[in-house]
């Protein structure tokens, strides 16, 4: 018994600043269930609907007279149309379902439909002959008001000895915010809150209905009244019936999907509806309460337990759709799925999406030294509401030290809105070699060494001195690596290098072009010459 309404709900009082009463005539005391509903149409036009539950045998039919608009209540007989008869362990009912449309005359804005009536059943908690109230407030406006509209089984069936948990379900069309409480015995006609052993039951601002039945009595029937209302000052009541059972013999209802969707005109939709029953023997019933129309509730195989319900639905009309569907076993127990959903009339909003997707994280730009190794490119990605979306990456770098890497990810979704971040790293020399210079990383080398080259004409004792300034040493480098000095240096620029052994050190000249005799010189007499990092 545990489900949930969608929804913000606010608490509220009801203020009325005219009323004017409709009145629903009925006789007997075989009234079981009954919710009031509107939204309002027109400027002073509103369609109200009614649900009713009676005795299967017994029903009762109603008429409606409007004070000060006409005298007869001859003049207002909705059609109904039955919901279905259904039988539980305390009895038969049947649900029947009205609406009609009426037009105020006159400029008042605030009304009330209203039911006062003899006589309701004798239940655990509410004597014979007692009166039932239903009610729903109007207010027009230009903005077009409606009241939550709730649907229940006339009876439901709760555990004895069971903290219980049922969340009734609630159309709301104007999709502002409502709540739910306990009815007054004004607005109800209850004389008690049902209870057992002093553990009243109550309801959630949610709707959500609570219910300690710690030391119920099977078989006993209470009558309860809940208020749906919102801070404008528009309310209605649903009225109906608890029965204690055994919970050790109820069955279950499932669903494979959640409800409180909504799909658009044109959509098809299918689920599947689950009855289980404790005995294993049981075979189950299967049967509905207020199916959108032109939908199909097909049993899947036999009656055998568990029971599975295809349900099959086309959306053609927008509306807010709200249905039960029932599993009964052999002893009258019950178990309920309740069900809603919302059609759409507009087209698919993705068909105008405009806004553009969003990325999970956006990257920091970031320094490094010239001798850590650049990170690599973060894996990106996002997300839009309407569509898949696809990420690009892209990288632009300029050479050497003292550089800049910038990246680049574009997300695009199915409409073609884009959205981009980026991430700009940027190098710098932390060891830069005294005077002018170039600073390299030579990657063919295990592990990487920084190399400085000098710019400026050094004999090669102050280029030791430079080198071991610097934290370094002449290069103690094979002639044979230097014979490459392309793929050593990488973007230092060399066009071309010659070693000489001086003392046992390695030393190079770098010259701009092929390296001739007038080049093989002494190291003193070097024009440039490099060095590297312990």
């Amino acid at each position: 018994y545990q489900r949930r309404v969608r929804g913000d709900h606010l608490n509220m009082k009801a203020t009325l600043l005219l009323i004017l009463y409709f009145v629903i005539l009925a006789a007997g005391s075989h009234f079981r269930f009954g919710h009031f509903s509107y939204i309002q149409t027109a400027a002073r036009t509103v369609e109200i609907s009614i649900l009713e539950g009676w005795r299967a045998d017994l029903p009762d039919s109603l008429c409606f007279e409007v004070t000060g608009e006409f005298a007869t209540c001859t003049s207002y007989i909705p059609t109904r149309t039955s919901l279905g008869t259904f039988t539980v362990s305390s009895g038969s009912y049947t649900i029947f379902s009205s609406s009609f449309s009426y037009t105020f005359s006159g400029t008042s804005t605030n009304f009330r439909v209203t039911s006062d009536l003899c006589c309701r059943a004798s239940t655990t908690n509410v004597p014979l002959g007692t009166d039932f109230i239903l009610l729903t407030d109007i207010i027009l406006s230009s903005s077009f008001t409606s009241s939550p509209r709730a649907l229940l089984p006339p009876v439901l069936q709760f555990p004895v000895d069971t903290v219980v948990s049922y969340s009734i379900p609630v159309a709301n069309p104007q999709g502002d915010s409502f709540s739910c409480r306990m009815s007054t015995s004004a607005e109800s006609g209850i004389p008690t809150i049902a209870s057992t052993n002093t553990n009243p039951i109550t309801v959630d601002s949610d709707c959500t209905i609570r219910w300690d039945t710690t030391g119920g009595q099977i078989g006993n029937v209470y009558a309860v009244s809940i208020a749906l209302e919102k801070a404008s000052g528009i309310r209605s009541t649903i009225d109906f019936l608890v029965e204690l059972v055994d919970g050790d013999l109820i069955p279950q209802c499932s669903s494979e999907d959640s409800s409180g969707f909504s799909l658009y005109i044109g959509d098809e939709y299918s689920n599947i509806f689950t009855g289980t029953d404790p005995n294993s023997g049981e075979n189950l019933v299967l049967s509905s309460i207020n199916l959108p129309p032109g939908s199909t509730l097909t049993q899947s195989g036999d009656s055998s337990n568990p029971f599975s319900a295809l349900f099959q639905f086309t959306a053609t009309t927008a509306d807010t759709y709200i249905f039960f569907v029932l599993f009964t076993n052999s002893l009258n127990l019950q178990a309920s799925c309740s069900f809603t959903f919302t059609v759409i009339s507009v087209d698919d909003p993705c068909d105008n999406d405009a806004d553009a997707p969003v990325f999970d994280q956006t990257p920091s730009n970031i320094v490094i030294d010239c001798s850590d190794v650049i990170p690599p490119p973060l894996n990106l990605k996002a997300t839009d509401d309407c569509s898949e979306v696809t990420v690009i990456f892209s990288e632009v770098s300029s050479p050497g030290c003292s550089g800049v890497i910038t990246r680049t990810w574009i997300a695009t979704d199915i409409r073609s809105n884009t959205a981009s971040v980026s991430q700009i790293i940027t190098i710098v020399d932390n060891n830069q070699c005294v005077g002018p210079c170039y600073k390299c990383k030579d990657t063919t080398i295990s592990p990487p060494r920084n190399i400085w080259l000098t710019t400026t004409s050094v004999r090669y004792s102050d280029a030791e001195a430079l080198c071991q300034s610097q934290g370094g040493h002449i290069a103690y480098i094979t002639k044979a690596d230097f014979r490459r000095p392309n793929q050593l240096l990488g973007k230092c620029f060399i066009k071309d290098a010659w070693i000489n052994t001086v003392g046992g050190y390695h030393c190079m000249v770098f010259t701009n072009g092929p390296i001739g005799s007038t080049t093989q010189q002494n190291c003193n007499l070097q024009k440039r010459v490099i060095c590297e990092s312990p």
